[in-house]
């Protein structure tokens, strides 16, 4: 049983099936464009290893943790047009 507060208001909730919570990733309910969003992805990458040299910035990668884990500095490469 999950629970948690809206304006006040507990909400209780049974946590019975493991995709309750994932609508858009997972079961039978997943997003009907993930699909379309894999390909616009795999697309745009090919683009720019067709059209960019991609170099390395020779920094070292470092890590920082926030909402979302990510590197902690910018410009990790460069790209140059071809």
């Amino acid at each position: 049983m999950g629970q948690f507060i809206i304006g006040g208001v507990l909400f209780l909730i049974n946590i019975s099936f493991r995709f309750d919570f994932t609508p858009f990733s997972a079961g039978p309910r997943n997003c009907i464009g993930q699909h379309m969003a894999l390909i616009e992805a795999k697309l745009m990458t090919i683009y720019c290893l067709k059209n960019y040299k991609i170099i390395p910035s020779g920094k070292e990668l470092r890590m920082r943790q926030k909402f979302l884990y990510g590197p902690a500095d910018k410009d990790l490469v460069r790209f140059i047009k071809l």
